[in-house]
């Protein structure tokens, strides 16, 4: 169960004791206080709710768009090796033909 968080009086500070509570919305209550020395007074309670489903949809957004662009990387740098690679037996097949010996 969660603490409640105690409310001094704004007059002398003392602590104080709920005497009534009346719901007044949704997430919202009215209460009326009394301090040890007699003094009165009312509060009203607001729960606030924050909506963190924005927030996932977006670090989501940006996280999908950093591995995309990753793999476009990773994509043109295996482009890159297969290009390499095609290079070198081609001027493989070349040296053989001149004559070359094969060094590898």
């Amino acid at each position: 169960m969660p603490r409640r968080l105690e409310i001094a009086c704004p007059v002398c500070q003392s602590p104080a004791k709920v005497i009534e509570t009346r719901p007044t919305g949704v997430n919202a209550v009215y209460r009326r206080k009394e301090c040890e020395k007699g003094h009165r007074f009312s509060t009203y309670e607001k729960v606030e709710t924050e909506d963190f489903s924005k927030d996932v949809e977006l670090a989501t957004a940006a996280n999908a768009r950093a591995i995309n662009a990753l793999a476009n990387r990773l994509h043109n740098l295996e482009l890159s090796v297969d290009s390499l690679h095609s290079e070198r037996a081609a001027l493989a097949v070349e040296k053989q033909k001149l004559g070359f010996p094969n060094l590898t």
